[in-house]
């Protein structure tokens, strides 16, 4: 079965605030197991991915196998927003706020039609996928109660000081074929309107678009343009020509100047001893976010003893997608038994096993 929003209709689902700003609603989705027989309960926090520039709480890449699989062992599944990165309104350090304001939000009852529920932040995880699972690693490392474990798939964020987060070579080959060019005609006419409005986003949903170009496509491509350039911690920082202060540098010397600067706290790599459990898995067919970002955390993890596990799909592209299919559009069949895996090894985690 193909990916879809449609997919999303087979539990219960109920939507909160967790916090305004400037008039913007940021929110998330509450999905319960089909009988909740506490009034307290652990859940899975999902993170959507988008390039931190686009994505939604729901849209077609919503992880439906994922969130079956997390009810159907009694957990809630939420689906949160964050406000997505955009030049000059919001940086990573606004993402760092959202996460601790919904961690803040979780921790009171939540008010459903007929009762409450009170969600176990002493016992649930956080998980991403793609830039969500950059969203995840924050959340791991800043939320107090720390989550119990994580779940990240086909990542982004564990390898940022790298020749790939500065787009040098020989990891600057562009992604799906992208041209800097072609790209900067699609994108710059949003980018010019994020620099002029400066409005607070938190979700611009993935769909197929049927001509033109949607917003939510135009953000995505907006932000390869940053890629493209080698300026996408620029966006990250929300400091202009960071990215060409570390270019300009010997990669020896990266970390030290991150280190020197409030903008440290955006590059999980460097706080990797606060990674509690982690559940990894990764397309090595993948050129949108390279498996290296997903074995750099695993190595990390490995060398301090902590429980992981690493699954790396043998031909599957970003998403576990398909190479021989239209990106986006087809799983491989081996998702769900990924999934399957990975619910189990966060289940360990929450049950104390």
């Amino acid at each position: 079965m193909q990916r879809g929003f449609d997919r999303m209709s087979n539990s219960e689902l109920t939507t909160f605030t967790y916090s305004v700003v400037e008039g913007h609603s940021i929110q998330f989705d509450l999905y319960l197991p089909p009988q909740v027989g506490k009034s307290t309960i652990p859940a899975v926090v999902f993170f959507h991915g988008g390039g931190l520039v686009s994505g939604s709480r729901k849209d077609m890449f919503f992880p439906a196998v994922f969130k079956d699989l997390t009810v159907t062992h009694g957990y809630a599944f939420i689906s949160a927003e964050y406000r997505l990165l955009q030049w000059p309104a919001t940086s990573g350090h606004h993402i760092v706020e959202d996460i601790k304001a919904l961690w803040t939000y979780l921790s009171q009852p939540l008010d459903l039609s007929s009762s409450t529920l009170t969600i176990d932040l002493n016992n649930s995880v956080v998980a991403g996928a793609s830039a969500g699972a950059y969203v995840a690693r924050l959340a791991s490392i800043y939320l107090s109660p720390q989550p119990k474990a994580m779940l990240l798939g086909y990542g982004f964020g564990g390898n940022l000081l790298s020749n790939r987060g500065l787009w040098l070579p020989p990891d600057n080959i562009p992604p799906l074929g992208m041209s800097l060019s072609v790209m900067e005609d699609l994108g710059e006419p949003l980018l010019a309107r994020d620099r002029e409005e400066r409005k607070v986003r938190s979700s611009l949903p993935m769909f197929p678009t049927t001509g033109g170009f949607a917003d939510e496509l135009q953000a995505w491509i907006g932000g390869a343009v940053y890629q493209l350039r080698g300026h996408f911690l620029d966006l990250i920082a929300g400091e202009e020509g960071f990215s060409d202060r570390l270019r300009k540098s010997p990669s020896s010397e990266w970390e030290e100047i991150v280190r020197a600067t409030p903008h440290v706290t955006l590059f999980p790599e460097l706080h990797s001893n606060k990674y509690p459990p982690t559940f990894l898995f990764h397309g090595d067919n993948d050129n949108i976010t390279l498996p290296s970002d997903s074995m750099k955390t695993y190595e990390q993890l490995k060398a301090r003893g902590v429980d992981s596990e690493l699954i790396i799909v043998e031909g599957a592209d970003h998403g576990l997608w398909d190479p021989k299919t239209p990106p986006g559009s087809t799983p491989m069949p081996i998702e769900k038994d990924v999934y399957r895996k990975g619910v189990e090894f966060l289940a360990k985690h929450i049950e104390g096993k």
